[in-house]
């Protein structure tokens, strides 16, 4: 009788200190997550990565920033893109379908781009492609693709680890852009039905807020704090369901 009693007290016990870790571990790990202007993320990276601090995200010229938002705006509406269907294999993951969705895409897109071109970079990582200008300019271009637009959504994006595709394939000043593409999904058979509704740009700026715990990473939630404390400028095409 009083073994199972001192059984249970110290269950009890080592239940109580398991839970106390617990929350102990998830306060630890809230503490990790730094939200700081991407030029300083970006610097906090090169220096734990022991690179030279070189300027990686510069401001962006109003007259340049507008004149490639009229170019996309441009190659959208010409393209026909709203409500546009793109056919995939049904046993693609969700950031694999958000891959092979924009490689589907991305030439349909360029064709419409007047003096604009996507370029490979070396390396892997951030960002996905270069955007060349025929005036020679490069920005560094990031593609996502997203099926759900909910503005407070703040689940993590994740944008880098390492400068090192950046510091190779750009020469400050360097300008960045995040395009997200919203679609819904449909299951027809063994494929899935991509119906595209919108494109984002997100000129990204020195000041523009961004996360990070091991890599650097935003949110929908922490774009449209960065929009609303005009941090960054985003243009929007087609329009997203309600």
């Amino acid at each position: 009788m009083w073994l199972e009693i001192v059984i249970c007290g110290l269950c009890s016990v080592i239940f109580i200190l398991l839970f106390a870790l617990l929350l102990y571990s998830s306060e630890l790990k809230k503490e990790r997550v730094k939200v700081l202007p991407f030029v300083e993320m970006l610097n906090d990276l090169q220096k734990d990565e022991g690179n030279e601090i070189i300027q990686l995200v510069s401001n962006w010229n109003d007259t340049e920033r507008s004149n490639i938002a009229e170019n996309f705006s441009n190659a959208w509406e010409s393209g026909g893109f709203s409500g546009f269907q793109i056919r995939l294999s049904s046993d693609l993951t969700n950031q694999s379908r958000g891959t092979k969705l924009w490689n589907e895409f991305r030439p349909l897109l360029e064709a419409g781009l007047n003096n604009l071109e996507f370029q490979k970079c070396k390396y892997q990582g951030y960002p996905d492609h270069r955007l060349v200008s025929d005036s020679g300019r490069n920005y560094a271009f990031e593609e996502k693709a997203h099926s759900k637009w909910d503005e407070t959504d703040g689940n993590r994006i994740v944008i880098c680890s390492s400068t090192r595709r950046l510091r190779n394939n750009f020469h400050p000043p360097i300008n960045h852009i995040w395009a997200t593409l919203y679609h819904s999904v449909e299951k027809e058979d063994e494929e899935i039905v991509c119906t595209l509704h919108s494109l984002q740009l997100h000129f990204v700026e020195p000041e523009t807020m961004v996360a990070r715990r091991l890599e650097i990473s935003t949110s929908n939630k922490l774009l449209s704090s960065s929009i609303e404390n005009e941090n960054h400028k985003k243009v929007s095409f087609g329009n997203l369901p309600e």
